[in-house]
């Protein structure tokens, strides 16, 4: 095979690779859905915000440490409600190398809570509202 013979076979596949009969039975991409930021930040006064509405669905809720604890018990929990007894859903401290805790998750309508455990007033609260 030859050079030439070679990179018209090239230019060919990729010109049939192009062609909107090709693309259309390439499987679809599945979309991605949507994250919905929460960002708090924890200083000495407690939370800002010290509470937050959102739509239900995949939630990523970021803290920045502005305290200078690198230690800090963080804790996400789901409030009680009628039938539900308040659930912890994330409980772990602040890595010393990152003045960041982050979580994702899907998020049903409720309420929640981002708190530091030996802090009863740092906390914010997350209410969780069904999409429309």
């Amino acid at each position: 095979m030859t050079r030439l013979t070679r990179y018209l076979m090239i230019l060919t596949a990729g010109v049939l690779l192009a062609s909107p009969q090709a693309q259309a039975q390439r499987p679809q991409e599945r979309e991605r859905p949507e994250i919905v930021l929460v960002r708090l930040v924890l200083k000495p006064q407690g939370f800002n915000p010290s509470e937050i509405t959102v739509t239900e669905g995949l939630v990523r809720i970021e803290v920045l440490n502005r305290v200078g604890f690198p230690e800090l018990p963080m804790l996400l929990e789901r409030e009680a409600e009628e039938l539900r007894p308040k659930q912890v859903l994330r409980q772990e401290p602040f890595e010393r190398r990152r003045p960041k805790w982050a979580h994702e998750m899907l998020f049903e309508p409720g309420t929640y809570t981002v708190s530091v455990e030996e802090r009863p007033n740092w906390t914010s609260r997350i209410v969780v509202v069904p999409a429309e």
